[in-house]
């Protein structure tokens, strides 16, 4: 086993502006970490620019390296017994650079590349990502002893740094993949009700965990004791990113809301998902932890269920080492999350361990059956179309187990007595509206506290606009109905 299975962890991520490698000096930044009892760093290496003398005539080297080197920076931090991970970003590349290799970017559905700031998106199907990167990884990890990398951005980022989001590349990279794959043409926009949309958030799952494996693979054949985020860092390989938004000034202990979010079991956190648990950390003065957890196609069920459930015995147990009071936790789901955030409070349930203090459920996802509700055939080409919706059950549920999937389809468990106060709320134009409103039915029958709140003229993921002032109501009355559970004894 590598040695981040029984290491421990004080981990400090460092992000270099170029001008700061002109003076930095290798004994202090050391010394400033183990002043810190740090025992871990990160520390920019190489990718949108080299922050040691690459000999790779497309890897630009930062023209600032006159203070200590990159060599000297890892070696004094070892000295003091600090491991030292490789913060890498293959995301971007100078825009030189793209001129020679036009075909490395990412190019948007009206055929323009992303560039900001002199640095232009690349494309992870690109050559420069499949190959060149390799490249990169194999000269740095050859020349300098880290412990770790770690890939800032990694992925078909879709989004720039003004958080502006461009849809799916359409290079003629991810064009010819994507046809050769699955005979279909990249969709043009981001659009459930395109059948291409699903097949193509597989498709990117799926080369992401590819690439992924090609440079674990380079790395651990330099030296096996190199971690990589995403596959190593874990016994099992079920390592995953939590985000944590807190309110500004949270200096004491405080509650704490884990929120599962939606994407259809293929997508991670969205921005417009961040915003929310912003607004529920401050409003509520509470921290809000949204689990990344693994997506289909490469991890269907009961992966995604797995991690969050994972992620919750960490908060109920040893809550207090994250500023939070571990009894007052709150649950909530939002679309295919609210089918992991009702599996495992029945799951918690079931197995005589903690519950939350509440369980929110957002335009849920609770029932496979959806199509013989009314409201899926009513609203079934709707925001989120029934197509979708039956398509994403199908890689989810991918030879699960049978003994689980009363977790992982709620609507099945048929006891759902003990479950603690429940928020259910469905939008009126949303094919899972019935499924929503009969499952808080049936918790209202089991004798569960159970508030239903039907939201009338709403449609599924109408909460991104937070600017609206319907959605600012909306918001109020769940952090009502949160803020409720958490009063309660």
């Amino acid at each position: 086993m590598g040695w981040w299975t029984n290491y421990p962890w004080r981990m400090v991520q460092t992000n270099f502006r170029e001008i700061d490698m002109a003076d930095v000096d290798a004994e202090k930044f050391a010394q400033d970490l183990a002043d810190y009892d740090a025992t871990v760093v990160t520390l920019n290496a190489g990718g949108i620019l080299a922050s040691y003398p690459s000999d790779l005539p497309f890897h630009t080297v930062n023209s600032y390296l006159t203070g200590s080197s990159l060599k000297e920076m890892v070696e004094a931090c070892h000295a003091k017994g600090i491991k030292v991970i490789a913060r890498m970003d293959f995301s971007k590349i100078p825009y030189a650079v793209y001129e020679q290799h036009p075909d490395w970017a990412f190019v948007t559905a009206e055929g323009k590349i992303i560039e900001q700031n002199g640095f232009v998106q690349t494309c992870q199907n690109s050559e420069y990502q499949q190959e060149k990167v390799i490249g990169i990884l194999e000269e740095l990890l050859s020349t300098h002893p880290f412990d770790g990398v770690y890939c800032n951005m990694s992925g078909f980022i879709a989004t720039d740094y003004n958080e502006k989001i461009h849809g799916f590349c359409t290079c003629e990279n991810c064009r010819k993949a994507f046809k050769a794959a699955t005979g279909m043409d990249v969709p043009a926009k981001m659009d459930m009700r395109d059948p291409a949309m699903m097949r193509y958030m597989g498709f990117q799952s799926a080369a992401g965990g590819k690439l992924r494996a090609k440079m674990n693979k380079a790395i651990k054949a330099i030296n096996p004791e190199i971690a990589l985020d995403k596959v190593d860092l874990s016994s099992d390989g079920s390592i995953f990113d939590t985000w944590i938004t807190e309110p500004k000034k949270c200096t004491e202990t405080c509650p704490a809301i884990m929120l599962v979010h939606g994407g259809a079991f293929y997508l991670p956190v969205s921005v417009s998902t961040l915003a929310l648990a912003c607004v529920y950390a401050q409003k509520m003065n509470v921290r809000v932890f949204l689990p990344e957890y693994r997506l289909v196609p490469a991890y269907p069920a009961p992966h995604a269920f797995d991690d969050c459930l994972s992620l919750w015995k960490e908060l109920s147990d040893n809550g207090r080492g994250y500023g939070n009071d571990p009894d007052r936790l709150i649950l909530m789901g939002e679309s295919a999350g609210g089918a992991v955030a009702a599996g495992m409070c029945l799951f918690l349930k079931d197995s005589g361990m903690k519950l939350p203090k509440g369980l929110l459920l957002i335009y849920p996802v609770l029932d496979v059956r959806t199509e013989t509700y009314r409201s899926a055939r009513q609203y079934e080409d709707a925001v989120w179309p029934l197509k979708a919706n039956a398509h994403m059950w199908a890689g989810y549920l991918k030879n699960a187990p049978e003994e689980m999937m009363k977790y992982l389809i709620p609507r099945q468990h048929e006891d759902l007595l003990g479950l603690p106060v429940t928020y259910v709320e469905p939008q009126e134009i949303d094919i899972l509206c019935d499924e929503g409103k009969a499952f808080a039915g049936r918790l209202q029958a089991a004798g569960v506290k159970t508030e239903l709140n039907m939201i009338p003229g709403s449609y599924h993921c109408f909460d991104s606009d937070l600017t609206s002032e319907f959605v600012q109501n909306v918001i109020e009355q769940r952090i009502n109905a949160a803020e409720a559970m958490l009063d309660t004894e």
